[in-house]
């Protein structure tokens, strides 16, 4: 594979667990985080699953199509990132 093919299945589409279209910016409920709390420390896993039910910002698409978000509400930095389909429209 060359740096510039995608492994399969990616990019991700970008499309909430309703299959709505998501968008850089909109306001979305955390539905799942299992994609991205396996294998980490126990304490940072009990963050992550706090954050299931909360809204938070899309801060960026990457290029394979995970959505990225920000610990706070507030803020605006890329502290993890979810597949589509773990959020949903808020």
């Amino acid at each position: 594979m060359t740096k510039k093919e995608m492994p399969a299945g990616f990019p991700l589409s970008p499309r909430d667990a309703g299959g709505n279209v998501l968008v850089l910016g909109v306001l979305v409920t955390v539905r799942s985080v299992e994609s991205c709390k396996n294998g980490l420390p126990v304490e940072d896993q009990e963050r992550l699953m706090a954050l299931v039910g909360q809204k938070r910002k899309i801060v960026q698409f990457d290029r394979f199509g995970f959505v990225w978000l920000s610990f706070a509400e507030t803020e605006n930095s890329e502290d993890f990132c979810l597949f589509p389909s773990e959020v949903s429209l808020a």
